[in-house]
């Protein structure tokens, strides 16, 4: 397939493992363990879209997408996949506890997967405007930088900010497209920086084509999903 992955990540689980296959960089053995770590996510996040509509198990594939994109190490991937469940908004099987699903993760997979997770989690605190000032010799620094911007550039693909809050809104609406678009704008020159710095000129230009592209005037008000963050789907 003749695609931009990191420009245009994919949404399903079936076309992620296409996608690894022909980069020819992850072995079946890669391909069966992001499976698995599918179907874990699969089972927490089920209930959950994005402020955009989007079903939340299509982010978390459109992220680890844009990872296999860069060619990531698998555990990498594995890790951008799950990256939600130490969130506490997420469901995790018979367990709030992050220490609970670390183990589980750990279990599952291995020490590394279930780190890079833990790492971050406390990683997606930091303001966006303050990740150039992070220590970078911290332990897994690069990884956990590369799924942060994985996650913040899926959070932008095919106009998905378009589609939150409701036709009347304002820049001043928190949550609304307008609102997520100046933010978004805002910290741009950060996160540009940081793609500077470590090399990552495809995950740079699908930021830039992203923030900067409007829907085509057929994508009426209409569609907006009246909502201005993820939510559980009744």
């Amino acid at each position: 397939m003749n695609r931009n992955y990191i420009q245009f990540p994919v949404q399903t689980h079936l076309e992620l493992f296409l996608q690894m296959s022909e980069t020819g960089f992850y072995s079946s053995e890669d391909i069966a363990m992001c499976n698995k770590a599918y179907y874990l996510a699969l089972n927490c996040v089920y209930r959950i879209a994005r402020g955009s509509g989007k079903p939340f198990i299509c982010h978390l594939v459109g992220t680890a997408s844009i990872l296999v994109g860069h060619k990531a190490k698998v555990d990498v991937v594995i890790a951008g996949l799950m990256h939600a469940l130490y969130q506490n908004r997420v469901d995790f099987p018979n367990s709030k506890s992050i220490d609970d699903r670390y183990q589980l993760v750990e279990r599952n997979f291995n020490q590394n997967i279930a780190q890079l997770i833990k790492e971050y989690t406390d990683f997606e605190n930091i303001p966006l405007t303050e990740l150039p000032l992070v220590d970078k010799n911290m332990d897994n620094f690069q990884e956990v930088l590369m799924m942060r911007l994985a996650d913040e550039l899926e959070d932008i693909t095919c106009y998905s900010l378009f589609m939150h809050g409701c036709e009347a809104d304002n820049e001043e609406v928190k949550g609304s497209y307008l609102w997520r678009r100046q933010n978004k704008t805002i910290h741009i020159e950060s996160i540009l920086s940081l793609l500077n710095d470590f090399g990552m000129t495809d995950m740079k230009e699908a930021f830039y084509y992203w923030i900067h592209s409007e829907p085509s005037k057929k994508w009426s008000n209409d569609l907006k999903s009246g909502k201005y963050s993820s939510y559980q789907i009744d």
